[in-house]
């Protein structure tokens, strides 16, 4: 009622209310520049959860007309500060045009479940949240509230206005299940039963988020729509926002900082942050700039050893991928530790680079292996050497123990190939000539035989030169297009079962054959550099949930927590996992961008 009395008094309250609002929002950002001297990680969990939503009294107890603009004020001072906390743009950092800060703006300003940052837009929230405010008391039926709500008719009717083009107008009803806002009835807040009866009928609804929903897809189209000023890169991103599935990388911003694994150093924070918003990397100090008529600038590469086809350093940190060989190996590492970190808190002991000859049921001996299973080899080959070892398996089924089968192994080894590129494959594979597997996830069902999954999983670049205009082709083409599905994901998922056709084959025949101790699977995750994953990594985020299940234990908990929690946690710190790994992974590459002496890890 206070706001409402504010707002429909005659004389001098509208101003009081205007300089109460606005030296509070001021009195507010002034007390967090403070956040300018903490760690990037904490200034923005800080900014995002507590500054970004302190008006939040004031936008429901203030009509918006009132705070509509100094609400857009705070929004752009805490889009200042927290490009502040990040780096900056300009000064010490490459420059960026109006167009581009507006993209990253409207990004930083989405919910994460949208693929944004979450900082909260009161700019948006102030259309509506004194409606619902004063929605929600209409439904407690007080008398008293009745009989002042009648003298409403101004300000209900423009904030009527207001909220239901906020909401996205008369189309809203398209995306919500039942009516929360009347059409066609500007009076419902000063004379209507409309929220009695909706309160009635959805007791439980709560009608501000349901209104905030609503805005934010229409701030998400707003943001598909800005198309302005965006390269391949930038536009790839912002067509796989128009599908459903959400980014890895958005648990960046909703990660709880007290799990371990989920802090990362300020370098590290700073680049992949810049990256998700697509705001240009910060400056390496040693490449020059090149200015462009629109105000954006870009660094080059001053590496005299670099082989990549441009000089331009980017945000997405496809050139780190080329100015340093050694990059692309240590990314996978990051991500393969964070694969077994995720199975060892599940309860489970993964093997690192697993022995090929335990997988095929030690039926091959080892020797054999380098010479029938070695990678990188071409289809031909490949299928070559899988038809030696096919008929390995024909003469050790067909001929007993003796010396007849030893005479006909003896001449079939005659014929396989020689390996003169093994000392070259033993360098690539730190010394096994043997195709290997990045880790082995074993369980302990069924008894009998239990369950293995053997994992090779890959980062796929997919802004990188050699897969952006497919990729970009691929999702334009037709809504119904995923990134997982765009050739990116394909060729790097085919290339791995091309690598492993031929030990596929022998494996899938010794399960027929039932000659295996185990029930091996063999999976090939791939996660993009974007945050998408492929149906495997989907699947094998669901396996070590489902393991990390079973392995709970019924006894109660003196935390009261039971099994249903504790998964629903598990499931978020894994993914929080996950997304650092691939955070830690992408500021590798954005660093190792420019002069620099060896591989060199963020710090």
């Amino acid at each position: 009622m206070r706001g409402m009395e504010i707002v429909g008094a005659p004389v001098g309250a509208p101003a009081f209310c205007e300089d109460f609002v606005k030296r509070t929002l001021e009195f507010m950002l002034r007390q967090s520049e403070e956040l300018l001297k903490l760690h990037p990680q904490c200034a923005t969990k800080i900014l995002k959860d507590c500054v970004s939503a302190a008006p939040a009294y004031l936008a429901q107890v203030c009509h918006p007309a009132v705070t509509k603009e100094y609400m857009g004020n705070f929004d752009k001072r805490v889009w200042d500060l927290w490009v502040n906390v990040i780096g900056g743009v300009g000064d010490k950092s490459p420059g960026c045009c109006t167009l581009s800060l507006e993209r990253s703006r409207m990004k930083a300003f989405l919910p994460s479940r949208l693929n944004g940052v979450g900082l909260r837009s009161w700019d948006r929230t102030a259309d509506f949240a004194w409606f619902a405010s004063v929605a929600c008391c209409i439904a407690l039926e007080d008398e008293d509230f009745n009989r002042a709500r009648r003298f409403l008719h101004k300000q209900g009717a423009s904030a009527y206005e207001i909220a239901l083009e906020a909401v996205g107008g008369p189309a809203y009803l398209e995306k919500i299940d039942y009516e929360i806002l009347p059409i066609g009835e500007p009076e419902v807040l000063s004379d209507s039963t409309f929220f009695i009866d909706l309160f009635k009928t959805h007791p439980n609804i709560r009608l501000q988020k349901e209104m905030l929903n609503l805005a934010n897809l229409v701030a998400h189209k707003d943001f598909l729509n800005y198309v302005e000023h965006s390269d391949t890169s930038e536009q790839i991103m912002i067509e796989s926002m128009k599908r459903p599935n959400q980014s890895l990388l958005a648990t960046m911003f909703t990660a709880n900082l007290m799990q371990h694994d989920v802090r990362v150093t300020k370098a590290e924070f700073t680049a992949a942050a810049r990256q998700y918003v697509c705001l240009p990397p910060l400056s390496n100090g040693t490449g020059a700039l090149t200015d462009y008529v629109c105000g954006c600038e870009i660094q080059h590469c001053a590496n005299p050893k670099c082989t990549a086809p441009t000089k331009n350093l980017d945000a997405m940190g496809n050139h780190g991928l080329v100015c340093h060989p050694g990059v692309k190996a240590l990314r996978a590492t990051l991500f393969e530790r964070a694969i077994e970190s995720c199975f060892r808190l599940a309860g489970g002991n993964p093997v690192r680079q697993p022995q090929t000859y335990s997988l095929l049921g030690e039926v091959f001996p080892k020797e054999d292996l380098t010479k029938l299973f070695p990678g990188k080899l071409s289809k031909k080959e490949s299928h070559k050497r899988k038809n030696l070892a096919m008929r390995y398996l024909d003469i050790i089924n067909e001929i007993p123990r003796g010396q007849v089968r030893t005479a006909e192994l003896a001449m079939l080894r005659e014929e396989y190939p020689d390996d003169e590129d093994k000392k070259q494959r033993e360098d690539d594979d730190k010394g096994s000539s043997v195709i290997r597997f990045d880790l082995k996830l074993s369980t302990s069902t069924p008894i009998e035989k239990p369950r293995e999954y053997w994992i090779d999983h890959a980062i796929v670049q997919e802004t990188s030169p050699t897969h952006a205009m497919e990729t970009l082709k691929h999702l334009e083409a037709k809504n119904t297009n995923l990134i997982e599905t765009s050739p990116a994901f394909q060729k790097t998922y085919g290339a791995k079962q091309r690598g492993y056709s031929a030990l596929l084959d022998v494996l899938n025949r010794l399960k027929e054959e039932r000659k295996l101790k185990s029930q091996p699977e063999i999976l090939f995750p791939v996660v993009s550099s974007l945050g998408y994953m492929n149906a495997d990594m989907a699947k094998l985020i669901k396996l070590i949930t489902q393991f990390q299940k079973a392995n709970l234990s019924k006894a109660p908990r003196a935390d009261g927590l039971g099994p249903k929690d504790l998964k629903g946690r598990f499931k978020v710190r894994m993914r929080n996992t996950l997304c650092f790994a691939l955070v830690r992974a992408n500021a590798l590459s954005i660093v190792n961008q420019g002069e620099k002496d060896g591989v060199t890890h963020p710090s």
